[in-house]
């Protein structure tokens, strides 16, 4: 694990970061400033072929380690897509709460 990246001390998740996580690693992309956006779309395979429906959603990012300034896309299943805002909320809604609690 990165000295620059680790668990909080409280963290109930903090054997997972230190297992899982690192940041000095060159695929990070960390949220810049601006808009994100999602919508509901139609998509093909590549051959054109299973039309089906999909959430859509974009953000701006940065490369970590660097100022190159990228703009996030990902297309996902409505299943994936409450599956990622479900797995985001949990770890979002302890830092919110830890940081009420610290004052």
């Amino acid at each position: 694990m990165s000295d620059h990246f680790r668990p909080l001390d409280d963290d109930p998740s903090k054997a997972m970061v230190e297992a899982m996580f690192d940041a000095r690693s060159g695929d990070w992309i960390v949220s810049a400033p601006g808009d994100y956006q999602a919508a509901a779309a139609l998509a093909m395979r590549e051959d054109g072929s299973d039309l089906q429906t999909v959430v859509i959603l974009e953000w701006p990012g940065r490369r970590n380690h660097t100022t190159e300034h990228v703009t996030v896309r990902l297309m996902m299943s409505p299943e994936d897509a409450i599956g990622l805002a479900e797995t985001l909320a949990t770890p979002a809604a302890w830092l919110i709460a830890r940081k009420r609690m610290m004052g």
